[in-house]
């Protein structure tokens, strides 16, 4: 049971990287196309609080996106710093804070 725990934090945390990575790189080709932009900040902005802060903020350099934004460069390393102490807490602890 306890095995089970730590990969479905692990698939957790790895999806929503991916889903806030893509939803960033959706964002930014709508905008090079100057097409109506229908991811607002604010889902990438949930989709970092929900744990995908780190892989938000790394492709943001990445694809040179949202760099001048102070609200994002300021936000998202602070969700990314909160995530990777949250993980780092369940699993010190062996998930004792959880159940």
């Amino acid at each position: 049971m306890g095995l089970l725990i730590y990969v479905l934090a692990i698939v957790y945390f790895l999806a929503i990287n991916f889903y806030g990575v893509f939803m960033l790189v959706l964002q930014k080709k709508q905008i090079d196309k100057d097409e109506k932009v229908d991811i607002k900040d604010g889902k990438i902005l949930l989709s970092g609080l929900l744990g995908g802060a780190l892989g938000i903020f790394i492709s943001m350099f990445i694809l040179k996106h949202h760099l001048r934004d102070l609200y994002m460069m300021v936000v998202m390393p602070l969700f990314a710093t909160l995530s990777i102490f949250l993980l780092y807490m369940l699993f010190s602890g062996g998930f004792g804070v959880v159940i």
